[in-house]
Formats: structure tokens, sequence, C-alpha cells
């Protein structure tokens, strides 16, 4: 193991540290290249006024023309979501708005055996009840053919997806999906993500300031700067020699941002002629949106501030939608960057203010504490219960749930039960794989694995090749009979998309989509030797399996820094997940004062190390005889770690998790 700490970049830390930000994080936020102010803002201090615009979706008024039309012609709307929890979010979030517009709505979902996305065998029903608007969540980009069928018998559709598009797109009336936008850097956006920014989209285009052009005037660097905003989008920046040439200007509002006083005498006859709304900062003055440099960011961030106030309903959306799309965000493992990020950093903030009873009543019967909860918490507690009925094919539960007034008591208990049987079917079928792994590899050039079955149930094929992933050290495929089909999931870490390799199976498989370090396909049985070739002459697509001996990390904290502020210090960079990893931490020269070992095979062990105030305990797994063998109560140790809160009958007891604990030679 190689212990790797990136350089520091001393600039950066030293100019944040005099405005009073501590330098252990800045080291963190350093050495994982988030230095950019806006970066430092979402990290720092997630605010609502910096989450997407939802105009970034070029055409997505269009989308909400042809919703007034439905609900003025009381036209009879179909959403058809997907079975997870991203699906099934997704799903709620449109369905209750629309309720909400007394739109003539109906959803469904992936029952038993059916598919992935669109298909026709609904077509009929559809047609027979009379839609004529179908909404699809979280899945339809794909479905090119059943989107144009569905033209053909009267049905139109809007597409609000976030997987990746073929090289064509369907023919629907409205495609709102971050894949398809080239002007976005960042697309990692779940349905979950894109529907409430949909339904959030919506409110701007019923409010005055739509389509309107907003003139936002600042100083910046001695300059005077005139940035131009249509619908939360910035459109011109321009710079001005005078404030006198914006009397020349034409623009529906005008806004003047200074966080000092102004002095209105010099510009009255501006102010008066274009009525200029004269703004400061709005924020807490600790925020971190005070301490920005970037004049045009924080007059941005107030002018929204303003903006936002005087859209109606937008509390009431944020406090009821938030939580839907922070749980589907998480499920569906998405990067906790930016838009992602405010937005599981609201739902939780909403989840803990019991904002929502059902999602209340599903914690207080799991007895899931959620006044305490991180991102992490959700994930392992909540989660898999809201996926488990759809996996199990049911998960029209799942969105009953998340939309029910009444009866939630009988609709929990459906769900433990399914995750009860998920986990069992899940357990049954890892066992029946996990003794052919090496033979396995070996088929593939230890590039991947390929597991397929009868006798397992196709809705644990994705949590199944999860967990074996984590075993083969390389991408894993698990697959189940379904009919006359195979349908299976790849899961597991490559730095390749798995769906750009599938697309080189196009002419074996069916259908197939997904993510990036997740994907799912179906073919048909018949096929299963052509699959298993194209597998075989592919797997070079994948790196072959390394080790990766280096551990990188995050901040090196001195023995007198190891405390229990330090907990409180790294929460700010909560929540953690995917591409926000919790710090990884050295300290040398640690003595252990004690130490337990665990687990019914008592092969983990609980330490007591000695710290700078308290003594902290520490967990490290299956290392209870290795460290029996070797300590001595004269050793000293260097830890690498990281930090968590344990959670155990009431009591929150911050420790250390020890990844790796080396005998420090010289401190012996």
């Amino acid at each position: 193991m190689n212990r790797v700490k990136k350089e520091l970049n001393v600039d950066f830390i030293n100019k944040w540290m005099k405005k009073g930000l501590n330098p252990i994080i800045l080291s963190i936020l350093s050495r994982r290249d988030t230095t950019k102010e806006e970066d430092l803002l979402d990290f720092l201090y997630p605010t609502f006024e910096n989450i997407y615009s939802p105009y970034i979706f070029e055409n997505i008024s269009v989308a909400y023309q042809r919703i007034d039309l439905a609900i003025k012609n009381n036209e009879k709307i179909i959403i058809f979501g997907d079975r997870d929890v991203d699906g099934t979010t997704s799903t709620a979030i449109i369905f209750k708005f629309l309720k909400l517009l007394n739109a003539n709505v109906s959803w469904e979902v992936p029952l038993g055996e059916d598919l992935y996305g669109l298909h026709k065998n609904k077509f009929t029903d559809w047609s027979e009840k009379k839609y004529s608007l179908c909404i699809t969540v979280d899945c339809g980009i794909t479905n090119i053919g059943e989107v144009e069928e569905l033209k053909k018998i009267g049905i139109e559709t809007i597409i609000i997806d976030h997987h990746k598009p073929l090289d064509n797109k369907p023919d629907a009336v409205c495609i709102i999906n971050p894949k398809c936008e080239k002007s976005l850097s960042f697309t990692d956006i779940a349905a979950c993500g894109v529907s409430f920014l949909f339904v959030y989209g919506y409110l701007i285009y019923k409010n005055k300031i739509f389509n309107k052009k907003i003139a936002l005037i600042y100083s910046y660097n001695n300059q005077i700067k005139l940035d131009i905003y249509q619908n939360l989008i910035c459109t011109h920046s321009l710079n001005l020699s005078s404030l006198n040439e914006i009397l020349e200007s034409h623009f529906d509002y005008y806004f003047l941002y200074s966080d000092k006083q102004v002095d209105l005498t010099k510009i009255k006859n501006i102010v008066e002629q274009k009525k200029i709304n004269i703004i400061s900062n709005n924020f807490p003055k600790d925020s971190f949106v005070s301490l920005l440099e970037n004049t045009g960011l924080r007059a941005k961030l107030n002018l929204f501030k303003i903006i936002l106030k005087s859209i109606d309903k937008l509390e009431d959306i944020k406090s009821n939608f938030l939580p839907l799309a922070m749980l589907g965000l998480i499920a569906d493992i998405m990067p906790l960057h930016k838009t992602n990020r405010i937005i599981v950093k609201y739902g939780m903030e909403y989840l803990k203010q019991q904002k929502l009873t059902n999602l209340i009543k599903l914690c207080e019967k799991i007895k899931f504490d959620y006044s305490t909860a991180n991102a992490k918490d959700i994930s392992w507690q909540l989660c898999p219960i809201l996926n488990s009925s759809g996996r199990m094919g049911s998960a029209n539960q799942t969105v009953n749930f998340l939309i029910a007034e009444d009866n939630l008591t009988e609709i929990i208990d459906l769900m433990i039960v399914n995750n009860e049987l998920r986990k069992k079917k899940g357990e049954e079928a890892y066992n029946s794989f996990i003794d052919k792994l090496e033979e396995n590899k070996f088929l593939y050039e230890n590039k991947l694995t390929f597991f397929y079955s009868e006798e397992i149930h196709k809705g644990i094929t994705g949590i199944t090749a999860n967990k074996l992933a984590s075993e083969t050290n390389c991408p894993t495929i698990v697959a189940a009979i379904e009919g006359d089909y195979f349908t299976g999931s790849i899961r597991g870490k490559s730095d390749h998309h798995f769906v750009d390799f599938l697309q080189k199976a196009s002419s074996i498989l069916e259908e197939f989509g997904g993510h990036k370090a997740a994907a799912g396909f179906r073919f048909r049985k018949e096929r299963l030797d052509s699959f298993k070739n194209f597998l075989k002459l592919n797997a070079k697509f994948f790196s072959q399996e390394v080790k990766d001996e280096n551990v990188y990390i995050d901040a090196e904290i001195p023995y007198e820094y190891l405390n229990y502020d330090l907990f409180k210090i790294i929460n700010i960079l909560e929540p953690y997940g995917e591409a926000n990893e919790s710090p990884i931490f050295f300290t040398p020269n640690l003595r252990v004062n004690n130490f337990l070992k665990m687990g019914k095979d008592k092969n983990h062990l609980k330490l007591y190390i000695d710290a700078s105030q308290n003594q902290i305990s520490a967990l490290y797994w299956n290392k209870a005889n290795w460290f029996e063998s070797i300590h001595k109560d004269s050793n000293k140790y260097d830890a690498i770690y990281q930090l968590e809160l344990n959670k155990y009958n009431g009591q929150i007891i911050p420790q250390m998790n020890l990844l790796f604990l080396n005998i420090n030679e010289r401190g012996k």
C-alpha cells in the first residue's frame, strides 16, 4: 500500500483561510480539485438559488404548452415510469403535481414480468382508455419505435429521462433529458431530479418573469457589468463604460446590485427612468455567499433570491418533492455535485423537518432515526425498502406509498415483506455463484464475469451483480430467465461506460440501457452462446484487473487535532456519496489504549485510540487475529481512516473506521 497525498494549492488555501475557512476543509477540497468559487459554493453552502434553471432544457416550454392544452381539454394523461426508486419517485412527483393542476391523469409502472420501458402490449389498453398524452419518466429515450406507434394511435409523448440516447431520438412532443443537451457539462442527474426541475420550471412558466429579459447591473474589478437573464439563465454579458448606457437599453426589468450603500443622488435620473430596483446582499453575513469574490455570482444569487420569492407555490413543491428527488438520486448513485448536491441537501433537511408524512411513517416503522440521518444511512435503510417492491414485480406498491393519503400501514408492511424476500433471494443467488468466481473470470481473461441461471429472480440480478463485483474487482454480469428471454444487469467499477459496451452487442440484444456503472439488457434464450462469444471477444474493452495499491489521503491530521471537534468540522462536506466520498485521513504515531475482538467469529476489531482530548473508538474489519499477534502496549501506529458517527441505541458515538494500520517502526 502506497500512501499518496496530492500537491496542495497553497495559494488557494491561504486565500480562503484569510476569509475564515478551516484549513482541513480547504486541504480536502484542494486535493479534490474543488477550488472554483461556484463549486465551493455548492459544497460549502448549497443554496437553492444556484440550482440548474429548468430552461437548460431547450424546448421545455413546448411540454408545458402541451400539458396546458391537455388540462384545458380534459384530455386523459398517462404517466409511465420505471420500477426502481428513481422511476417510482419520478412517477410520484409528476403525478402529484399534475393532480395539483387538476389534470385528468393516471400512472403505470412495470409489474410482474413487464420489461423496462414502453412496450406495445400496453397500447391497445391505453387507446381503449382514450389516453391522448403519455409522459414517460426514467424511460422512453430509446423507445423510438414505440413512440412512433403511440403517435399512430393518437397518443402524443413527452419524455422525461436521463439515460443515454441512441444515435436517433424518438419523435416526441418534447424530450427533457440532460444527456440530450449539448450545452450542459454536467449531465448526470437522475430522472427524479429532472422531474423536480420540470415541476419547478412550470411554476416559472406561469410566473410574470417567464421569458422576460432581466438586466442585472453590478461592479466587478472596477468595471460596470450588465448580465442579461431570461428564465434564470444568463444569455448575455456586457461591459458598460458608464451607467448612462442603461438609458439606451430595453429590458423588462432592471436590478442594480451593491453590497455597499449606493449614492442614489448620482444616478437618480437613471434609476427613475428605468425603474431600477436596488438590491444588496440578502444572505447571512456568515454565509459563504458573503465571502464570494465573484461579484457577478453574488449578484446573481441575490437576484434569484428576490425572484424566487415571487414564484407562487415554490415552497410547497420544494418541501413536497425535494425529499422524493433526494431518495431517487441517492438510490441511483448519482454524483453528489452541483444540482444533485443541492437537491439531496434540501431533501434531507425537509425530511428532518417532517414535511412528508409518508416517509416519516416508514422511518418510524423500521425505527430509523431520520433526525440524525445522513445520505449513507438513507441509502442503506430507506432506499432498499423503496426499491424492493419494484424488484419483486410490485413497483405499484412503492408509487402508492409515495402518493398515498391513507392506508399507509398496510402498504409499508407489504414493502417490508418484499424487502425481506429480495434479500433472501439475493443471498441465495450470491451463494449459488460464489464458488465459481475464479473459474468464471478465467473464461473472460480476468476482465469480467458472467453468471446466469434459471433459478434466480430477475429482480435481484442487479444486487447480485453488485455484490459479486465487490469480490471479483471487475465488471460482473448476472442474468435470469424471463420467459423466452435472458434479462440481466451489469455492475462494477470500470473506466468505460457500460451502455457503450452493450452497444457493441446491439445485434444480439433485444434492448439495453442504463448508466456508466449500472446497466441492464435483454436477449432471446437461443442467443445465449452468441452473447457469451461476444463477451469473450470484447472483454478487452475493460482494462486488465489492477489492484490499485495507492491510497489517496485527503488530509494529514496531527495528533493534537484528532479530537471530537474534527467530526464537527468535516460535517460541512456532507452529504457524502458518489463522487464525494467520505474523506480519508492519515495520522502517525498513535497509541492503542485497549482493544476488543468482535463479531460472531471474533475476527473484527474494536480499538480505543489515545487522542488529544478524548479516547476515540475505532473499528478495523477482519484484522483481529493479525492485530493480536503483533500488538504490544509500547507500539505506536500509523493510521489511515475515515470518520463516522456510530448510531446505536439512541446514542451517537464518533468513531474511526480504519482502512490501514501499520506499526510505526520509529515509534515502537
